[in-house]
This record gives structure tokens, sequence and C-alpha cells, in this order.
């Protein structure tokens, strides 16, 4: 999809969620990454979002009155006889409905829109990421931090901590979150509408907040943290290139 939109010019947009930790069209979000990477408050970066899972985790549909065809629900995954489940994450790769709006957010908040990790490892049955800027992220809540558990993040610098979820924006001091950004700091893109801002671009023909190359980039991050998961080991990768290195290549996930 990524190249298609690049080699046709296309606008796209990705799927806004009602998380405050999406890189939706609102000030939660803008305001923390803003402020994240202003006071300095990328060095590590911590998450309660599990990365991917490659285990079965389905959701049971009535198939009373349901037509199936199994060969096209199934596409390239190994076959199996109809057993009445046809739930959008059968195979459970990389939890794509729901975890790369918070990979995303941290992604953006570590000035990692354009790149990717360079090694991904496992701590704790958690997968975590190294990124070239330093940045470690750690697929755990960080301790005694209540806020981030209902999907969000946290985000620890050299200046304090920031963290979000769903019901809450604090911060560790408080002024970080508390004080307007100044002229001088960083000022992220902002629009007030999700679908304003697509609509807007496609007139201007400008990238959208939500734009391909950021999608593909959190998505990602989710599948090469479950690729970590299912070999249970190290795994470098290359952000520039997207490939493993000869010397780590898990063959079985290449493709």
């Amino acid at each position: 999809m990524r190249d298609a939109v690049l080699r046709y010019g296309r606008v796209y947009q990705a799927e806004r969620s009602s998380a405050a930790s999406t890189r939706a069209s609102s000030e939660r979000p803008v305001n923390l990454c803003a402020a994240a990477e202003s006071a300095s408050c990328n060095r590590y970066t911590h998450t309660e979002m599990e990365a991917a899972s490659f285990g079965q985790n389905a959701l049971a549909l009535s198939s009373q009155s349901l037509m199936v065809r199994l060969d096209l629900y199934l596409g390239p995954a190994p076959w199996l006889p109809y057993d009445g489940i046809t739930g959008p994450h059968r195979f459970d790769i990389g939890e794509l409905n729901w975890g790369q709006h918070h990979y995303d957010i941290i992604q953006w908040a570590a000035d990692a829109d354009d790149t990717g990790p360079v090694e991904i490892f496992m701590e704790e049955g958690r997968s975590g990421y190294k990124y070239a800027s330093g940045v470690v992220l750690y697929g755990k809540g960080y301790p005694g931090e209540p806020i981030g558990g209902e999907g969000g993040a946290c985000f620890v610098g050299t200046h304090g901590r920031l963290a979000v979820d769903r019901n809450a924006l604090v911060s560790d001091p408080p002024d970080i979150v508390s004080e307007p950004l100044r002229p001088n700091e960083l000022h992220l893109y902002h629009s007030e509408s999700h679908s304003g801002n697509f609509l807007e671009c496609v007139r201007t023909r400008k990238q959208t907040i939500c734009n391909i190359k950021v999608a593909q980039r959190a998505a990602s991050a989710l599948l090469l943290g479950g690729v970590a998961k299912q070999l249970n080991r190290t795994v470098k990768w290359d952000p520039q290139l997207e490939y493993f290195p000869a010397t780590m290549k898990p063959t079985a996930y290449s493709e």
C-alpha cells in the first residue's frame, strides 16, 4: 500500500482511534509529543502496550447465516477446516488493529517517524526496541507510574517524565505539561479535525497528519516485535533498507 500511494501520488490518512495516545487531530497527543521532544523526555520510552503475538486469539462470530469463502478468508495462511471462527485477528499477527496506534505515538515523540528500531529484544516476555538515536522502548509499564495502563505510554527523559492514556495526561514535574510551549520550542503538525485534515490535504496535496509512511512504520514496529517474540531472541533490523542483516536473518519471517 505504501508503494502504491507514493507511486501514484495519492493522499492517505491512517485510521483515527478514540485512544488519547493516538496521533489523532487533537490537542493531547500533539502537546504530549511536542513536550516530550522539547523537554528531552525521549531518552527512554516505556509503554504498557504489548507488541505482536502470533498465537491464535480469535473472535468467534455466529455463522448460522454467514456465507464464508474460506480460501479468501485464510489468504496466505495455512489451510484450516471451517470452524465458525471468522474474526479479523485469528492469527494475531501484529495486533495491527490496536497496537500500532500506541507505537505510532511513541515513534512520533521519539522523532522516529521516518525510521524504525535497529534492534528488537525480549525482556520478561515482552518485546522491546532500541533505536539508533539511543531511545529504548520497553513493552511494559514504568515502575510506579499508574497512568499509561489504559492503552497509553510513559516517556522518561533527562528533564522528567510524561505519561498518557485514554483518561489522563500527567507529568513529573507537573509544569512539563501545564506550561504552554514557547515560540522557540518544537511545534508539531497540528489539526483540529482528522477528516477535515484529510479533505484539506486532498485540496492542497500536502501530507496528512497520519500519512502512509507514518502508518507503515508503526505497523512495521508491531510486526518486528512479533518476530522477536516468536523467535524468543534478539533480532537486528536495518530500518533504512528494511531488512534483517544477513547474520541475524530470521528466514521464516523474512518475506
